[in-house]
């Protein structure tokens, strides 16, 4: 359909592409017994809540010792939780503004975790600068997005 996406599916659909071939620990529940597999994550399929990993093993404390399987299905109804260590989603999701460097929370604490500091400085206001709101140019009607992609070229929207 044609509708608006639920912004909960997008978000475990993203967490799920990032885990695309990292190490991953399946918990399952196979014919009453619960247990774990591993392998490299390679698919998950939402409709059935399906998994697929790759060199997998169905024993985990047997790698090492045995060839992986190539490649391993979970179905939907086995799949109790699926954990992966290390894996960095915040990086891939900052958006960049051309010219804003260092103000995100990202990156400030990014910053203090590298040992580096920064100077502060007092804040100079620039006074050819006018930020009365209710002077437009050519008295039209304010266009945030306009506005957004001519300063900063960054494309924006609204949906209620």
């Amino acid at each position: 359909g044609a509708g608006p996406s639920n912004p909960h599916k997008l978000r475990l659909e993203y967490s799920h592409a990032a885990l695309i071939g990292k190490a991953v620990r399946v918990q399952v529940s196979q014919g009453g017994k619960i247990g774990w597999v591993e392998g490299l994550f390679h698919d998950w399929k939402l409709a059935s809540g399906e998994v697929t990993l790759q060199m997998a093993y169905t024993n985990p404390s047997e790698r090492g010792f045995v060839q992986p399987q190539a490649k391993l299905i979970i179905p939907g109804s086995e799949f109790l939780q699926m954990c992966a260590d290390n894996v960095e989603l915040k990086k891939d999701t900052q958006i960049r503004v051309p010219g804003a460097h260092g103000f995100t929370d990202t990156e400030i604490s990014d910053g203090a975790r590298s040992g580096s500091e920064r100077e502060l400085v007092p804040f100079q206001m620039d006074e050819s600068v006018d930020l009365s709101i209710n002077k437009l140019e050519g008295g039209g009607q304010w266009d945030q997005f306009k506005v957004n992609k001519e300063r900063f070229g960054v494309e924006s929207g609204y949906n209620e």
